[in-house]
C-alpha cells in the first residue's frame, strides 16, 4: 500500500466543526472522515495538480517563462 511521507493538514470549516454537536456518532463519523483524508493519496495528487495549475497561470500573467534549468517535480 503507497503512503504518504507526510500527513496533509485536513481541517473542517469553523462552521463545521461542531456541526454534530448533538448527535455524538455523527461527530465521530465526520472527525473520522477528516483523519482519513489527511492520509489520501488521490486528495494529496490532486491538491499537487492545483498547485501546479495556479504556478503556471502565475508564470503566464508575469510573462515569464520556466527555465531550462529548473527540473520537473516528481509526484513521489
Amino acid at each position: 500500500m503507497t503512503r504518504l511521507r507526510e500527513e496533509l493538514r485536513v481541517a473542517a470549516l469553523p462552521k463545521e466543526v461542531n456541526r454534530w454537536e448533538n448527535d455524538k456518532n455523527k461527530q465521530d463519523r465526520f472527525n473520522a472522515w477528516l483523519r482519513n483524508l489527511s492520509k489520501d493519496i488521490y486528495l494529496d495528487q490532486a491538491v499537487k495538480v492545483v498547485d501546479d495549475i495556479i504556478n503556471q497561470q502565475n508564470l503566464v500573467k508575469s510573462g515569464k517563462t520556466q527555465q531550462p534549468e529548473e527540473k520537473a517535480k516528481k509526484a513521489f
